[in-house]
């Protein structure tokens, strides 16, 4: 649903999350540490969260998902106070960092969830 966030230039990070070139830049880096993380183990995305989250001035790292759909592993996100804030995703069906709003990933399985047996 969103591109890695590997793939966005330092303007598009600055504008998107309304930061600092400095921040940008330490968000990118800390993108490329995530290249590394063998499988993704949760252990360490929630802790590369836990870095965007204090350069972001969030209020803690959250998830939302499985849930509400079985279909849908679900994201971390650094909680902006907003459903709809642009903020970065762990995107666990993608297995990859992004900039996103948890509310749109929501809003997707949603609709492709099978009411009747899908949800829990």
């Amino acid at each position: 649903m969103t591109k890695n966030l590997l793939n966005y230039k330092i303007k598009e990070i600055k504008a998107l999350l309304k930061v600092d070139e400095r921040k940008a830049k330490q968000i990118k880096k800390i993108a490329r540490k995530a290249e590394w993380v063998y499988g993704n183990r949760m252990r360490d995305v929630y802790y590369l969260m836990e870095q965007y989250d204090k350069l972001l001035d969030g209020h803690g790292v959250e998830h939302v998902g499985d849930e509400y759909c079985n279909n849908f592993k679900g994201v971390d996100y650094v909680n902006t106070g907003d459903t709809y804030g642009t903020t970065i995703i762990y995107d666990h069906d993608q297995n990859k960092f992004g900039i996103g709003n948890w509310g749109s990933y929501v809003e997707y399985y949603d609709s492709k969830c099978n009411k009747k047996d899908e949800w829990n």
